[in-house]
């Protein structure tokens, strides 16, 4: 149904709403609870085994991002800008907590403003949702 390309890393998601993953597994951009690489799509279980229906999502470079249809926000890879507060890395889908979504980035750290509808942005043009610029 959709698939998200990052530097090293490609997400895709099926007519059903699950998630397949391959590429570069550094950091844990791929989702599977470790940081190997797959030369071939793998379901990312940790979305599978919560019933998990995914809409969008975004691959950045060491990290990823979807949303679920229930408008839930998953994030996981490389702790910049996944917006956990935490600053660790995530090897699996994380939820981002409501009330932290403003810290939440995709593509090459581009903040989710708070108070707007997730965006997923990949450029660097200030529209795209980069309230630094």
């Amino acid at each position: 149904r959709a698939a998200f390309c990052g530097s090293c890393h490609t997400l895709t998601v099926t007519k059903e709403g699950q998630l397949f993953s391959c590429g570069n597994g550094e950091k844990g951009a791929l989702g599977h609870n470790d940081r190997n690489n797959r030369l071939v799509p793998t379901r990312v279980e940790a979305l599978h085994s919560v019933g998990a229906k995914i809409v969008t999502g975004s691959a950045g470079e060491t990290h990823s991002a979807v949303v679920t249809d229930n408008g839930t926000l998953y994030t996981w890879g490389a702790s910049e800008g996944l917006g956990h507060g935490d600053g660790m890395d995530k090897l699996v889908p994380t939820r981002v907590a409501r009330h932290l979504l403003q810290d939440a980035c995709v593509g090459h750290c581009h903040e989710l403003p708070p108070l707007h509808a997730l965006a997923f942005a990949m450029g660097a043009h200030p529209r795209l949702g980069n309230s630094k610029e």
